[in-house]
């Protein structure tokens, strides 16, 4: 079987970038795992696609990406109730079930200013270059 190196700067997903159209928290999938302690949150849908960590001091958010467009198609939270609620204490009811859609736009805003802050394309940066 041949192996074929990947360079990651080249694959959408590592390109992740916002969504360009209006987030509405009404289409949203919040899902909590107690056991796991982890939250997901799909912008408009079911949550999944490729799992991008952030880097301190957002290393308990992940970026759910699309792994053909890189579009971010949502968030997920690890150690929710443990540990992310500590610097973000309204996070909490994200747990509970059937969240408030204003509960869940405050969230989808503040993962935006979290990008900002590493410095993540706000918008979609075109095709990626194949190397």
């Amino acid at each position: 079987m041949a192996v074929r190196r990947i360079t990651r700067h080249a694959e959408p997903w590592a390109r992740p970038w916002w969504p360009s159209d209006p987030l509405d928290p009404a289409r949203a999938v919040v899902a909590y795992g107690a056991l796991a302690d982890e939250l997901t949150v799909g912008f408009d849908g079911p949550p999944g696609g490729v799992v991008v960590p952030l880097a301190p001091p957002a290393s308990d958010v992940a970026l759910l990406v699309d792994p053909v467009t890189g579009e971010i198609v949502g968030a997920q939270v690890d150690n929710l109730r443990f540990k992310a609620t500590e610097r973000r204490p309204a996070w909490r009811q994200l747990a509970e079930p059937h969240p408030s859609p204003a509960i869940v736009r405050a969230f989808i805003s503040q993962v935006a200013d979290l990008l900002a802050q590493h410095g993540l394309a706000a918008e979609n940066p075109g095709p990626s270059p194949r190397t």
